[in-house]
């Protein structure tokens, strides 16, 4: 199976949220922009610059999805695609759903697979945004999302940053985060995710979330993801068990599709996303 940037991007746009266009190609990357369909309002777009050498990695396609290699092999989940459209609503429409913490200046991206195209995003509409660090737990995604955000050569007004970011199978174990970075530790006011709900990992992905997000009232987790059977809402059952929300002070949400994305309809079991909100008490 070879690696194509094009049918990467065209394969996840499963619900036809952007428009695709190639902009141009170098010798080391191809750039393409996406702008947003069905989104009132939005005026935005992004441009992704994909490294040629992501082909590299197509000898082991599980390379893209991370270190957790539960589900389907695919460099870029359709939920990282929608989650990038979400950030582009315009604020009205977020603020309508719930209420993203403010300000919002320090943001981590989880599971963030090779591309972090919902990272990207979001700094590109973010104004206020001062750090955004991408993650995953597989050496090679890091690498890559390296070299998307070198050759994107981005403008941020915010320090963006790839990095390795592992959690465990424990809720009693911290993550495992890089030399040089303690600052990490409950500093975030922000910390989101796609599609990360690995079945062996909830109590784990939960002491990782709290030991990122910072103790202000209103710091925020947020990740979509499909039902998957019962991986999804079973990990909601334990976020929002008595015992997790008192030890980590904090009160989970759980909306349906239809509550965020209307305009979009399919197959929640594997492809429509429900929304995981949880907030600092």
């Amino acid at each position: 199976m070879t690696f194509k940037p094009d049918d990467c991007l065209y394969s996840a746009n499963i619900f036809g949220l952007f428009e695709i266009t190639q902009v141009i190609e170098s010798p080391s990357s191809v750039t393409w922009r996406l702008v947003p369909q069905v989104a009132p309002g939005s005026c935005k777009y992004i441009t992704l610059a994909i490294p040629k050498n992501s082909t590299e990695l197509q000898n082991k396609v599980e390379d893209l999805v991370g270190f957790d290699r539960t589900g389907v092999a695919v460099p870029l989940w359709p939920c990282e695609l929608l989650l990038a459209y979400f950030f582009m609503l315009p604020p009205g429409r977020i603020q309508s759903v719930l209420q993203l913490p403010s300000p919002c200046e320090r943001v981590i991206e989880l599971a963030a697979g090779g591309l972090g195209i919902g990272g990207i995003a979001l700094a590109s509409v973010f104004l206020n945004l001062k750090y955004l660090a991408v993650t995953d737990g597989n050496d090679k995604c890091v690498q890559n999302l390296k070299n998307v955000i070198t050759e994107g050569n981005y403008t941020f007004h915010s320090k963006l940053e790839s990095a390795l970011l592992r959690w465990s199978s424990d809720i009693e174990e911290e993550p495992s985060i890089p030399n040089y970075h303690d600052d990490w530790k409950n500093s975030f006011d922000l910390v989101f995710a796609a599609d990360c709900f690995f079945n062996l990992s909830h109590g784990g992905l939960l002491r990782c979330i709290d030991f990122l997000l910072s103790r202000n009232s209103g710091s925020t987790f947020l990740a979509l993801a499909p039902l998957r059977s019962n991986t999804l809402k079973s990990f909601v059952e334990l976020a929002s068990s008595e015992e997790v929300c008192e030890r980590f002070q904090w009160s989970v949400t759980f909306l349906r599709p239809e509550a965020v994305f209307p305009e979009i309809s399919g197959d929640e079991e594997k492809m429509i996303p429900h929304v995981v909100y949880i907030q600092r008490r």
